[in-house]
């Protein structure tokens, strides 16, 4: 045997038995983090499970409580809807009766006018007919005085 081969023997007679230890302590190592990589998986599935849980209930008080909000909130708006439909009425009634009222009193104004004009015109008419006479007179005397002048004059046809 050589020199080399004799050390070479040597450092695995020491180095062999550390080396098996390492390797125990390693699969010790292995197994525990087995354990514990198996217990936390667990423990995960565990903490998921219940915040499972808790977020359905959240998710079921929340769904209650919205509802019951869009209740409220339906039952106001009609509520709401109802108080200004009534006051809608009851402006459009009142305005239905003022709209009511100013025709009447435009009716009566306008009747007023009409009647007043037909008496200012029935006045007009007559003073015309009056004028128109006394033109007529005017003319026929006129007439007459011409008629007179051209029997003077001897121009007229007797």
């Amino acid at each position: 045997m050589d020199l080399t081969t004799l050390i070479r023997a040597e450092v695995r007679e020491y180095v062999t038995p550390m080396f098996e230890e390492v390797l125990t302590r390693i699969d010790a190592t292995n197994a525990k983090l087995d354990g514990l990589r198996t217990e936390l998986k667990g423990d995960i599935e565990a903490v998921r499970t219940e915040l499972k849980g808790e977020i359905q209930e959240v998710r079921t008080e929340l769904t209650e409580k919205i509802e019951g909000v869009r209740t409220e909130l339906t039952e106001k708006i009609e509520g709401v809807r109802t108080e200004l439909t009534e006051k809608i009425e009851g402006v459009r009634t009142e305005l239905k009766g003022e709209i009511q009222e100013v025709r009447t009193e435009l009716t009566e104004k306008i009747e007023g006018v009409r009647t007043e004009l037909k008496g200012e015109i029935q006045e007009v008419r007559t003073e015309l007919k009056s004028d128109i006479q006394d033109v007529r007179a005017d003319v026929a005397s006129v007439h007459d005085k011409l008629d007179k002048v051209m029997a003077f004059l001897g121009l007229t046809k007797v």
